[in-house]
């Protein structure tokens, strides 16, 4: 059933993309807001309103999984993972960055990746364009991950409510918990993060990766984001330049860069697709 329900789920996210219905939010953040007026402890109140709709979504599984042979299950199964599989025009978000990188207008991206993109530059109030680059380039390939590689993972793994968890999770740092959620992502991402950073070297220079991804298990704080970016421009063989580099010459490198990088994270998403369908189907 959990096979069908990816298929059903993987379908209808193809006819929608991103007009996707069921990707309404409004209903967690008010939940959010109850419990945060209940008087709570941020931490506290962080367990009760991710426990709340995991453990009512839980029940309804576990009532339905026996009605009409299973059908209702796999319907609100694969409901619940098209509602976990990321927000926002990914794609469109990409292409804007690259359109930057064309130009070579470092500055508007940088711009662009706060108040767009949600990054924050902490104390480097002016920064070089190579680490604009850099630092946008690490959220993009986040973002292209936990919009839908770490989400199925943990629909193989845990079912239907581990791929919620991990969504609202990741809503979570949209809200003044965003600490509490981002040190349990750290450890949500662990694995999932490695296994697509291995896909990044089998899809791509698996030799000239292969010492970053041994690396990224190797040294277990590193964070999700810095594994993929890592593990990713080796495997398309990303040159490396400092902060004294030319922005033109860095206009350019952006551009292929950014390119070449969507390109592997699309290999990356179709084998993984086919290695979890078959896990599912077969074990």
């Amino acid at each position: 059933m959990t096979f069908l329900a990816i298929i059903v789920a993987l379908i209808f996210s193809r006819v929608w993309g991103d007009s996707n219905p069921l990707r309404n939010d409004s209903w967690f953040f008010s939940l959010q807001s109850t419990i945060r007026g209940l008087g709570f402890s941020p931490s506290v109140g962080f367990l009760i309103y991710l426990g709340i709709p995991v453990l009512a979504c839980l029940f309804l599984l576990d009532a339905s999984e026996s009605i009409l042979f299973g059908l209702v299950w796999i319907v609100l199964a694969a409901g619940l993972l098209l509602y976990a599989f990321g927000r926002g025009q990914y794609a469109n978000l990409v292409e804007r960055y690259r359109s930057y990188c064309v130009t070579g207008d470092f500055e508007t991206a940088s711009h662009y990746a706060q108040s767009v993109l949600g990054m924050e530059f902490g104390d480097e109030a002016i920064v070089s364009a190579r680490q604009v680059h850099m630092a946008i380039q690490r959220e993009l390939l986040y973002m292209g991950y936990q919009r839908w590689f770490s989400v199925l993972f943990y629909f193989v793994v845990l079912g239907p409510v581990g791929a919620l968890f991990y969504r609202l999770l990741q809503l979570s740092r949209l809200t003044p918990e965003r600490a509490e959620a981002e040190r349990l992502l750290y450890f949500a991402d662990w694995i999932p993060a490695r296994l697509l950073a291995a896909g990044f070297a089998l899809t791509g220079d698996f030799l000239a990766s292969r010492d970053s991804l041994v690396s990224s298990v190797m040294v277990p704080e590193e964070t999700a984001g810095a594994v993929l970016q890592t593990v990713g421009r080796a495997a398309i063989g990303a040159s490396d330049y400092d902060d004294e580099v030319l922005t033109g010459f860095l206009a350019k490198e952006a551009v292929s860069e950014t390119t070449e990088l969507n390109a592997l994270l699309s290999r990356s998403a179709v084998s993984w697709v086919v290695v979890l369908s078959l896990l599912v189907l077969f074990l």
